[in-house]
């Protein structure tokens, strides 16, 4: 490499004639050239403004995991308006790019407070524009599905007006059909449908105790119950509540007292929340967390976390709950699958997209299950 011009602080020069040689390789799309020559710059004397060109290249390659892991290490030395600009832009972009309209909105519309002034030449004020419209369309769509969903589903439950009688348990565990087919991944398989008293033996149950305590934190009952009344998973319908609330004019807390992510995270349940507002039942998206609350039971109990009775108490109380909510099986189907997306939403970075192609997954197994056959 030739010798490069370094500025006051150490640091290649903003003027250094390697730009000109990005500048061509970003004309010719050759990036991964962009990516060896700032590498060939020793890491103490490259700036921000290098480590952006390669920060840039690696989009262009859409290799957005290594663009991630170098924008968070930029971040302590972003210090300028254009800079954290730029970082802002960076890290919308690569939303942006993944369907994640909301959230690289919101990285953008932090890039204009930031910067403005525009010193970044980056014009985010047109890429919020952008977002936006993306964000509308992304909306309209939701409530076109939605529509189409809950009318498929009625029309399923209708289709045998003589329902079956279940039993307590084959009832119970149908309402956990979800995380019912869900893989473990420790085991390789998933709980199934046909065993209400399934356990594991040997190996599996170690693994499976080890597993529910490394990613869900509980190991015993008092921690399993912790979880089941806190853990978001289990309890997406806390903020359906706190939404329906807000719609009716009788909020649960001032809106105005959240700060930066809370109440961003609130306004953005509202928007996804409306358009699809019309079809949900009375008792929301508690469909989700009772499917849920079935699921984590039937794991607690397949590994020896909670005993038998109280495995029995757990199922019983989750029964008797739909029961309360819900007044037919289409309510809780359409509660269920609506709940899924809410759920992915508040999960994923405010992914509208996402949240739609998960509710299509779930509601291709809720639609075909026995629960739309089976007496209320």
């Amino acid at each position: 490499m030739a010798n490069i011009t370094l500025d006051e602080n150490g640091k290649i020069s903003d003027n250094d004639e390697l730009y000109k040689v990005l500048d061509e390789c970003y004309d010719k799309d050759e990036y991964d050239n962009i990516i060896a020559a700032v590498l060939s710059v020793p890491e103490e004397q490259r700036s921000v403004k290098l480590r952006f060109r390669m920060i840039g290249a690696l989009n262009n390659k859409e290799d957005y995991d290594n663009s991630m892991r170098e924008l968070k290490k930029i971040l302590p030395d972003c210090k300028k308006p254009d800079e954290i600009a730029r970082y802002l832009y960076m890290n919308g972009y690569i939303r942006f790019m993944n369907d994640k309209e909301l959230a690289a909105l919101t990285y953008y519309e932090a890039g204009v407070n930031a910067d403005p002034d525009n010193t970044s030449g980056l014009d985010l004020p047109a890429e919020v524009s952008e977002c936006k419209e993306y964000v509308e369309k992304d909306l309209n769509e939701l409530h076109e599905f939605v529509g189409k969903l809950c009318a498929d589903i009625d029309k399923r439950c209708a289709e045998k007006p003589e329902k079956r009688k279940m039993s307590d348990g084959e009832f119970t565990v149908l309402l956990g059909l979800i995380p019912a087919i869900r893989q473990i991944p420790v085991t390789g398989g998933a709980l199934g449908l046909n065993d209400f008293f399934v356990e594991f033996r040997g190996k599996d149950r170690e693994n499976v105790a080890q597993w529910l305590e490394t990613f869900f934190g509980f190991k015993d009952t008092e921690s399993f119950v912790k979880f089941n009344n806190t853990s978001r998973g289990c309890n997406i319908a806390v903020m359906f509540s706190d939404v329906k609330a807000f719609f009716m004019g009788k909020p649960n807390f001032d809106v105005n007292t959240l700060k930066g992510d809370g109440q961003r995270a609130f306004l953005n349940a509202c928007m996804f929340i409306k358009p699809i507002y019309e079809y949900l039942p009375e008792a929301g998206v508690i469909g989700w967390d009772i499917s849920e609350k079935v699921g984590f039971s039937r794991l607690a109990f397949s590994c020896g976390i909670i005993s038998k009775d109280d495995y029995l108490a757990s199922m019983k109380a989750i029964k008797e709950a739909a029961k309360k909510c819900f007044s037919s099986s289409a309510e809780y189907m359409k509660s269920l699958v609506i709940g899924s997306a809410l759920y992915m939403f508040a999960s994923d970075e405010w992914t509208i997209k996402g949240a739609i192609e998960f509710m299509k997954q779930t509601m291709t197994l809720i639609i075909r299950c026995d629960l739309a056959d089976s007496e209320w």
